[in-house]
């Protein structure tokens, strides 16, 4: 009967799920065990949390608008929580509501100074608004110890939109050649070699990213990426499948999707102004 102690197991069945073993049995116990906490006492936060995290995911086909639902009821629970506003930032940055995402990160780091994530996901925000320059100053207050494989590869991409390629480029290198194998490395070097024009050495990069992103949680970020080094090369076709892949498995940015001008190729392409209007309707 001790709910805090179940509460608990949710968060470590969950971390496994997310961090160590992408088994779906790690995902169902920790609901399970979240669902016992809240039988014996619902005014906690955190199984809320564990349940939040348990829509948006692939399983679910990241059900943004339940998990939004229980990572409010999380803050409304105990409004101290860092990690509900982060959680809650994460799904909305996806959704393509930037500013919300930016006020509710911000919040996390209020709450939680030290919370590299949170300051990630105001970085991403401005990186997806366009706003390339605040961006890069966000990224470059997260240590390099921090997740670095993802907030290395946004990194890249941040530098990549400001012009600065061969910067760009020594970044991805370095940890390419520890790991040779991560789909979003090989997905953002793959964009950068065709943002120069290396169509042939992208191709080989999108293929290494493909077929790594099998049991990537956020795979839609290597997809999207996919999709961008295609239209570079002006394969409409091409990029059009990966991005309403993307955006079909958790990464449905209108917005983004809208103004990215690495899409420039194919703003006057018929398929993507019907991808478009779906998407903007949606969101």
């Amino acid at each position: 009967q001790y709910a805090l102690a179940y509460s608990k197991l949710a968060s470590a069945y969950m971390r496994k799920h997310l961090s160590f073993d992408p088994n779906i049995k790690w995902e169902q116990e920790a609901y399970s065990a979240a669902g016992q906490a809240l039988a014996i006492d619902s005014d906690l936060a955190n199984p809320y949390l564990i349940r939040g995290q348990f829509f948006w995911s692939p399983s679910h086909d990241f059900a943004h608008e339940e998990a939004i639902g229980e990572f409010k009821k999380a803050i409304d629970r105990d409004p101290t929580l860092s990690q509900a506003y982060e959680q809650l930032a994460l799904v909305q940055l996806h959704i393509g509501l930037f500013e919300d995402a930016i006020k509710n990160a911000t919040k996390s780091l209020e709450l939680e100074p030290d919370n590299f994530r949170a300051r990630r996901f105001v970085a991403e925000a401005l990186l997806f608004q366009g706003d390339y320059q605040a961006s890069l100053k966000d990224f470059e207050k997260i240590p390099s110890r921090f997740a670095p494989l993802p907030t290395l590869s946004f990194k890249a991409l941040n530098l990549l939109y400001l012009g600065k390629a061969e910067t760009a480029v020594g970044l991805i290198d370095t940890k390419l050649a520890e790991n040779p194998e991560n789909p979003n490395l090989n997905s953002v070097n793959a964009v950068i070699l065709a943002y120069q024009g290396k169509n042939s050495e992208a191709k080989h990069y999108m293929q290494v990213a493909v077929e790594n992103s099998r049991d990537f949680i956020h795979a839609h970020h290597v997809y999207y990426n996919l999709g961008l080094a295609a239209a570079l090369m002006d394969q409409k076709e091409t990029a059009l499948d990966w991005l309403v892949k993307a955006a079909d498995t958790g990464f449905p940015n209108y917005p983004l999707y809208q103004s990215d001008p690495m899409l420039a190729n194919l703003k006057s392409d018929p398929g993507y102004q019907r991808f478009l209007g779906t998407l903007k309707e949606k969101w």
